[in-house]
């Protein structure tokens, strides 16, 4: 997976900020921690997937910008999330809402819940 790695920081290098690639490497890692074994990643020209290997679906989805990312996720259409804005513009299949990540304070308690409850959804949708 080093290999992969460093692919991912050399095109984020590329496309972004040096502030977009640490808010990246924060997010990264809280979506990895989510369940290490369980989450993998593919890199696309313009947006880097996460996916449940074992339901293999994508729970959430990283747009690459020069300033800021933008966080795609999969919630169900009730949630308690004001900051989670609709994603349909994103046209990615599962991805119902996302949330601008700008700067280190934009990362909240909240962003990993949002992301543990998109997980959490895919997770379960499997069992269905």
């Amino acid at each position: 997976m080093k290999l992969l790695d460093d692919v991912l920081m050399s095109k984020l290098a590329k496309k972004c900020s040096k502030n977009t690639v640490d808010l990246y490497s924060k997010i990264h890692r809280m979506i990895i921690g989510l369940s290490p074994r369980n989450v993998n990643y593919d890199i696309f020209p313009i947006y880097i997937t996460y996916y449940n290997i074992k339901a293999d679906k994508v729970f959430a989805l990283i747009y690459l910008n020069k300033d800021y990312l933008d966080v795609g996720v999969s919630l169900g259409k009730k949630h308690k999330y004001t900051e989670a804005k609709s994603a349909k513009y994103m046209k990615y299949p599962g991805i119902t809402k996302y949330i601008r990540i700008k700067t280190s304070r934009n990362i909240k308690n909240s962003t990993k819940e949002i992301l543990k409850d998109s997980y959490s959804i895919i997770d379960s949708s499997e069992d269905d």
